[in-house]
């Protein structure tokens, strides 16, 4: 085959391969913009009792191939702690934000609401 004749072989293959998939569709990969898309963080609030746990969970919406893995913060540390798996701890009564970060672009966070509550037991009525 003489390499004159390949030109026009290919033009026609390309093209019929863009019919096959729409008048306007691309030929070739298709770009995946952003690489990341979000982090959502399960649950979204949770009371915690001073001196227990909690887990969250982070998913992370993403193109194939893209690193998911997080990096947990905590808003305020004498409030909640919260450690590389998402356990977070009670450590004072109080508020804090704990945010999911995506490793590979930081810029993408998730958040959940952490209330710190005391577990005080229920008062007790006096014995006549």
């Amino acid at each position: 085959m003489k390499p004159v004749l390949l030109a026009p072989f290919l033009a026609c293959l390309l093209s019929a391969l863009a019919c096959s998939r729409g008048k306007d569709a691309p030929v070739g990969p298709v770009a995946c913009d952003p690489l990341i898309r979000s982090v959502d963080v399960n649950p979204t609030t949770a009371a915690v009792p001073i001196g227990t746990t909690a887990m969250l969970a982070a998913s992370v919406d993403a193109c194939p191939g893209v690193p998911r893995s997080v990096v947990w913060s905590t808003s305020n540390q004498s409030i909640a702690t919260v450690d590389s798996t998402g356990v977070v701890t009670g450590r004072a009564a109080g508020m804090a934000r704990v945010v999911a970060a995506v490793r590979a672009d930081t810029n993408v966070k998730g958040a959940a609401t952490i209330t710190v509550i005391r577990d005080d037991p229920p008062p007790t009525a006096p014995l006549p």
